[in-house]
C-alpha cells in the first residue's frame, strides 16, 4: 500500500547523461553540443509520458575536477551565456570545493566530465482522505484466538485474532494480538498498543 501511495504522491523523474572529457577554458561549444542532445532526450520523454509544456522541469549540471583528480563535484549550469558561463561555472565549481574539501587550487586547469539533465514531470497529487471514526466496538472486528510462541510472554500464549477491514479510526487493541488481512499480519507485543488512526494506518505503540 505504501509503494502505490507514493506512486500517486511522486511526480516522475529520470536522467540523462553524457560524458565528454573537456578543458573548462575550451567547453563553451561542448557545453551547447551536449546540452543539445540531452534537451532532445528530455523532450522526447516528457512527450512519451505525455507531460503537458507546463508540467515541465529541467536540471542542468556537470560533474567538474580538476585535471588529474578521480572524483568529481556537481555543479548546476549557470544561467549565463558565453565567457560569462565559464566564469560563472569555473567559481561555482570552486565554491563546492572549498565547502567539501577546504580548499582551491586556483592554478589548477578544471575540467568538464559529465553533463547531466534530471527531466521532472510535475504531476496532480492525490488527496488522502480521511475516515469518520468507528462506528462500533474493536471486539466486533474480533475473529478468534490463537495460541502462538512469545519469549516475551513466556511462551505459548493465546493471542487474539483481529480482521483488519473491521477495524476503523479510533479502535485501540492491546497486545499481544494479531491483526490479519489479505496481503500482511501485524503482530502487536505484549506491551504494545495498536491505535487505527484517521488515515486507517495502524500504529503501534508501547504501553506508557
Amino acid at each position: 500500500m505504501l509503494c502505490a501511495t507514493g506512486l500517486l504522491l511522486t511526480d516522475l523523474v529520470t536522467d540523462y547523461a553524457r560524458t565528454r572529457l573537456t578543458p573548462l577554458d575550451r567547453a563553451g561549444e561542448v557545453i551547447d553540443a551536449c546540452f543539445a542532445e540531452l534537451d532532445a532526450q528530455a523532450d522526447a520523454w516528457f512527450a512519451a509520458e505525455g507531460v503537458a509544456a507546463p508540467a515541465r522541469r529541467l536540471r542542468r549540471s556537470i560533474d567538474m575536477r580538476y585535471a588529474g583528480q578521480n572524483y568529481e563535484l556537481s555543479v548546476d549550469l549557470p544561467g549565463e551565456t558565453g565567457p560569462d558561463r565559464l566564469t560563472a561555472l569555473k567559481a561555482a565549481f570552486e565554491a563546492e570545493h572549498r565547502r567539501m574539501y577546504g580548499y582551491v587550487a586556483e592554478e589548477e586547469p578544471v575540467q568538464l566530465v559529465t553533463f547531466r539533465i534530471q527531466a521532472t514531470g510535475i504531476v496532480p497529487k492525490s488527496t488522502l482522505a480521511d475516515h469518520p471514526p468507528a462506528s462500533g466496538p474493536v471486539d466486533a472486528a474480533v475473529t478468534g484466538t490463537r495460541d502462538v510462541w512469545l519469549p516475551e510472554a513466556g511462551g505459548w500464549t493465546g493471542v487474539t485474532l483481529y480482521n483488519r477491514a473491521r477495524l476503523g479510526p479510533g479502535h485501540r487493541i492491546a497486545g499481544p494480538a494479531i491483526v490479519e488481512q489479505m496481503d500482511s499480519t501485524t503482530l502487536i507485543l505484549p506491551g504494545q498498543t495498536a491505535r487505527v488512526d484517521a488515515f486507517l494506518n495502524l500504529l503501534i505503540e508501547e504501553a506508557a
